[in-house]
This record gives structure tokens, C-alpha cells and sequence, in this order.
């Protein structure tokens, strides 16, 4: 690379121009490009049919409706800053619109990491416990709105000072620091917050999801076992798990929801 190039990353933490070869940054930008133009068509004609769709508004599908909106929004601040960044061959385009990228795959990541949770709480709680206790609908809201505070939680805090938005080693995008030596943050201050972020946001609900999953299934096993028709247990007894647990959970819904 050229020696201004190396002058400004050193300088400026907020631009970077990685020593690799232009040939990658061609086959990235290539690729983000075919990756942009079918992703984002087809979630925004998923977002305009379930608007303009009322039997698509179901309280199961407003789970899936919040889930594309994430994902829009990941393809809109990651996708197109992602292409710009990797054309221009590293991150130049300044500190603010860095932290603002940085917050705004943050937030929309973690949405979209909640939502998978929310769909896992959403089939658990309506199977097990049949929404005894509140409805299917306000489930699914209070679920949705749940989902976007907690993933504020996650992508406030750089903005105040606990972590940093900075760009990646690559010069192709902003995210949270993730080594001390990155930032102008201490290291205590910089790995307590990746901690917060991956323990949190990640392992967590991968455990909650597994776990209801599991009790999902026992109990469809069971429920399946205590079909008194011999025939119609065995047809039961020869699907896999995925066909069960979608047919019973369409059936749930079918029958308890909609």
C-alpha cells in the first residue's frame, strides 16, 4: 500500500486501509453487490406482502415480520456501507458515520439474534402452557418490544462510554472493538464489555433456545405416545423430529390461535 495510506492508519483510528491485495477487495465488493441486490428485494417484498396482507398478520408471522426488519436493517447499515467501504479498498469515511454504523449492526444484530429467541419462547409458551396466563397477541408484542429494548442494551453502551465503535481490522465495516490494543479505551473497560456482549447476547440465548426446544419436543413426544389410536400413533412415531414439531405446532396454532 501506499505510504499515505499507512500515515492515516496510524494517525487516525478511524481510517483504515488494510495491506491486502486489490483483487480482494474486488471479489468482496462483487460479492456484496449480487448478495445486496437479492436480499434486500425480497425482504422488502416480504415487508410490503404482510402489509399489504391481513390473513398474513397472524401473531406467529408479526415474530417473522420483526425478524426481516432486523434482517433489513443488517442489509441496508451492513451490506451497502459493507460494498462502499470495500470499493473505496478500506474505512474512510470518517468517526461519526463509523459509530453510527457500528451502533446501528449492532442493534439490528442482536434484533435478529432475540427474534430467533422470541420465536423459540413464543412456539414454547404457546404449547406448554397454551397461553393460559395471557393471549397469543399479547405474547407476540410484548415479546417484539421486549426484543428491541434488550438489544438497545446491548448497543447503547460505546455510545457512553463502556466499549468502542471502531472499524474492523479490514477496513470493510465498523463493529465494537474487540482487542484493547484496537481502542483508546483501557483494557478492563474494552473485554468487560465484549464479556456483556457475547455472554448476554449470545450464549444466553442459545442456551434458552436449546432448552426450549428440548422441553418442546419431550413433551410433543409424550403427547405423541399418548395417542390411544394404534395406527395413527405409529404414523406419528415414524416422522422426524422437525416434521413433528412443525405439524404439532401448526396444529396449535390452527386450532388455538388463528
Amino acid at each position: 500500500m501506499s505510504s499515505s495510506h499507512e500515515v492515516n492508519h496510524t494517525i487516525d483510528i478511524y481510517t483504515v486501509y488494510p495491506d491486502l491485495p486489490d483483487w480482494v477487495f474486488d471479489v468482496f465488493a462483487t460479492y456484496l453487490f449480487i448478495l445486496g441486490t437479492i436480499t434486500l428485494p425480497l425482504n422488502g417484498f416480504f415487508l410490503y406482502l404482510f402489509y399489504k396482507t391481513p390473513k398474513l398478520r397472524t401473531d406467529f408471522n408479526l415474530l417473522l415480520f420483526n425478524l426481516v426488519v432486523a434482517e433489513t436493517g443488517i442489509g441496508i447499515f451492513g451490506i451497502i456501507t459493507d460494498f462502499v467501504a470495500t470499493a473505496r479498498h478500506g474505512w474512510d469515511m470518517g468517526k461519526d458515520f463509523c459509530i453510527f454504523t457500528g451502533f446501528a449492526l449492532t442493534l439490528f444484530g442482536m434484533a435478529s439474534v432475540n427474534n430467533l429467541l422470541n420465536i423459540a419462547l413464543f412456539r414454547w409458551a404457546v404449547y406448554i402452557f397454551e397461553a393460559r396466563h395471557i393471549s397469543a397477541s399479547q405474547l407476540a408484542r410484548g415479546l417484539v418490544w421486549l426484543n428491541w429494548c434488550w438489544s438497545l442494551m446491548f448497543a447503547v453502551p460505546p455510545l457512553v462510554g463502556w466499549g468502542q465503535y471502531l472499524p474492523e481490522v479490514n477496513g470493510m465495516s465498523c463493529a465494537p472493538a474487540w482487542r484493547a490494543s484496537e481502542g483508546t479505551l483501557d483494557y478492563f473497560n474494552i473485554i468487560s464489555y465484549n464479556i456483556f456482549l457475547i455472554g448476554l447476547g449470545f450464549f444466553i440465548p442459545v442456551i434458552i433456545i436449546f432448552s426450549t426446544s428440548l422441553n418442546l419436543y419431550m413433551k410433543l413426544n409424550k403427547d405423541v405416545r399418548s395417542i390411544v389410536c394404534d395406527s395413527v400413533r405409529a404414523a406419528a412415531c415414524k416422522e422426524s423430529f422437525l416434521e413433528t414439531l412443525y405439524l404439532n405446532f401448526d396444529y396449535q396454532f390452527s386450532n388455538k390461535i388463528i
